[in-house]
C-alpha cells in the first residue's frame, strides 16, 4: 500500500488486491489535516493501513539520472538550503525494507546528492531509492525514485 499527497488535504491511495492494483483519492477533512497519522480502509475489501501524515511546504524535484534532489519552498519557489536528505536504497533483498545509504544537507542552491559517491555499488539504475527530506521550519516529506544512470 502506498499513500501519496497530491494537494492540500487530498491523498492518492494505492493498494493491490487479487493481483490487480487499485487506486483512489482520499480527501482528508481539514480538521484532521494536522494529525500525525491516519488510518484508511479500502472500500469493499478487508484492507486497511495506518500511515503517517507528513506535513511539508517543500517541493522536491528529483534528478534521478544524476542522483540529485533540488528542494524548493513551495510558496516562493526559491531554493532551500540546510534541508536534511537521508537516502535508503532497496537492494532487492527479500524481507529487507531498505538499507541506509547516506545523509546530506542541501547546499545554497537547494541541491544535494542522494547517492554515496564513495561507494560505486550505489550507482545501479535498477535500484529504488527512498528519500526522507526534512527541515525544521518547512516540514518533512518522503520521495521515491529510481537510481542514477552511470
Amino acid at each position: 500500500m502506498q499513500l501519496i499527497k497530491l494537494l492540500n488535504h487530498i491523498y492518492l491511495f494505492t493498494f493491490q488486491s487479487n493481483n490487480t492494483i487499485q487506486t483512489f483519492t482520499v480527501p482528508i477533512p481539514s480538521h484532521l489535516s494536522k494529525e500525525s497519522q491516519l488510518t484508511i480502509r479500502a472500500p469493499r475489501t478487508h484492507i486497511s493501513t495506518t500511515t503517517p501524515l507528513l506535513h511539508s511546504s517543500l517541493t522536491v524535484q528529483v534528478l534521478s539520472k544524476q542522483g540529485i534532489v533540488a528542494v524548493l519552498d513551495t510558496k516562493t519557489h526559491k531554493p532551500v538550503s540546510g534541508v536534511y536528505v537521508k537516502s535508503y536504497v532497496d537492494e532487492g533483498n527479500k524481507g529487507v525494507e531498505g538499507k541506509f545509504l547516506c545523509d546530506k544537507y542541501t547546499d545554497i542552491r537547494g541541491k544535494a546528492s542522494f547517492v554515496d559517491a564513495s561507494n560505486n555499488k550505489s550507482s545501479n539504475s535498477n535500484q529504488k531509492f527512498a528519500l526522507i527530506v526534512s527541515h525544521p521550519e518547512y516540514g518533512t516529506t518522503v520521495v521515491y525514485t529510481n537510481g542514477p544512470q552511470m
